[in-house]
Order: structure tokens, then sequence, then C-alpha cells
């Protein structure tokens, strides 16, 4: 039978697939305090004995953290209080934990290819025999109802879960590739959310996606193509004289003009009008 209570310091809140963002704790603590310390849906915990701690957070971390913030030390156990106990093994709560993340539609590019990438991890464990295309295990079966899409690959399956087309599952497990320090670096910059820049980077050699990262982290550059000249790993574009493109621009214009234009600005430049071939009516 789950207690009434449970302490904050009780719970495990390591190894996360995601950190929490102070600034997304600063902007919900208000409301959590606003009602009566409690959250509108409760965090989730499983019974985990391990280095001290008594539980494992499944999910709910930015809640926890401003269950710290507001000095909520003990929290209430219940769908209405701050914390729901629930027995899980390690697969069903990193599957909890990966869907509460995806389902809010919250990630930006990087972090939902992580995201993609673990729950593809959690899915072939689940069902060994579909990385080969074979049917399922018994086994497979009784472990987890989450997916229970049978004979269906996996891009397949979560993009129906996400409502996205396959293909865009495919070039998020590829940005799920990228260099471990790069995606740390890259977290909160300019990219983060560009899949087409995440895409280039996922396609270079892990030291050269780690120099880029630092060069974007750093604020050398906003974008990859920059940053590859940043690090000396691709020639700065050349230089176009100005005037060169003033010729450009003035040609452009003449092309666009009337009849009429083209007259006034031949007479601001002291010139004679003659009859201009292709003028716009």
């Amino acid at each position: 039978m789950a207690p009434p209570f449970i302490d904050i310091t009780s719970i495990d809140t390591r190894n996360r697939l995601r950190d929490f963002d102070p600034d997304v704790v600063e902007f919900i603590a208000p409301s959590i305090r606003d009602n009566a310390g409690k959250p509108r849906s409760p965090i989730l915990v499983r019974p985990k004995l391990c280095d001290g701690f008594e539980y494992g957070l499944i999910f709910g971390l930015h809640r926890l953290e401003c269950f710290r913030l507001l000095k909520i030390e003990r929290l209430e156990v219940g769908e209405n209080g701050h914390v729901i106990i629930r027995d899980m093994d390690d697969d069903q709560a990193q599957l909890a934990e990966i869907d509460e993340n995806l389902m809010r539609g919250e990630l930006k590019q990087l972090d939902l290819a992580m995201f993609v990438a673990a729950r593809q991890g959690v899915y072939d464990r689940i069902y060994p025999d579909k990385i080969n295309g074979k049917s399922r295990n018994s086994h497979a079966v009784q472990k987890s109802q989450s997916l229970r899409t049978f004979g269906e690959r996996f891009s397949k399956n979560i993009a129906r879960k996400l409502d996205v087309s396959e293909r865009a599952i495919q070039y998020l497990l590829e940005i799920s590739k990228l260099d471990e320090q790069a995606v740390r670096d890259l977290r909160g910059s300019a990219i983060e959310d560009n899949q087409r820049e995440l895409l280039a980077l996922a396609k270079r050699p892990a030291d050269e996606q780690r120099q880029i990262a630092a060069a974007i982290r750093d604020g050398r550059a906003k974008a990859i193509a920059p940053a590859l000249v940043a690090v000396g790993l691709a020639e700065p574009p050349p230089i176009e004289p100005p005037q060169k493109r003033i010729y450009a621009e003035l040609v452009g214009a003449w092309d666009r003009a009337d009849k009429i234009t083209r007259s006034q600005f031949l007479e601001f430049a002291g010139l004679s009008y003659a009859a201009t071939r292709g003028a716009k009516k």
C-alpha cells in the first residue's frame, strides 16, 4: 500500500533523458503555487532503492523542480496530490518517460530526435524479433501493451503515434546519431530546432561535429556554413565587389520598369529618351 506522503529528497532524478530548463520552472511555478501548491497532474515515480533513494522519477521533472523552488518538501501521494507511485520495470519506466515528453509536443528537433531514438531502443528490446522482421515472441507480448502494433516496423509505428510522416522519423533518427558533446553544445543554440541544419551536421565526422557545435555554442557562428569557416573546415565565400551588386540591382530595376519610369530615369541621368525596346506598357 502506498504511503500518504513521501519526502522530496527520497526521489532519484539522475540519468534523465532530458534535463530541466530553469526558465520553464520559473514559468510554471506560480500556477502550482496558486493551486494550493499542487500540480494539475501529479508527477510519476516508481519504487527503486538505489544509493539512498527510495523512488525513481519516471516523469514530471519540471514539476518536481517547482516543488523544490516553492519549498514543498513533503509530497502528497494520490491522483489529487503531488505524486503517484506505480510499479514499473526499467523498460516500462523509460517508455513512460519518453512518451510523456513526445506527446506533449514541446520538444525542439534536437531533443525530439534523442527521444525518438531512445524509444527505438526500448522498442527493439521489447520486440527483438522486429529487427529482423520476424514475429514477436510471447515474452514481448506479456512485457508491454504500449507497443501493441504487431508486425509494424518502428519508424511506421512512431510516425503514426506522433502523426508525422515515416520519412520525418527517419530524419530524426539520423539526427540522433550526432556526437554526444555536440548535442550538449547545441542545446539552446540557434539551430537546435532546425532540422535541415542538424541533418547537415549529422553527415560530418564526429570530431568535426564537435568543432562546429563549439563554434555555434561560443557565438562564433549561428549556422553550419559560417561555423565551417570559423573552425577552418571551409574557405570563406568570395567577397562580391559592392559596385557589382549595385550594377545588378540597377539592371534588375530597369527590367522591371515601364516606359514612363525608364523615360524619367533617362531624364534624371541627363540622357535624351529614345524608344525603348521591350518596355512594359
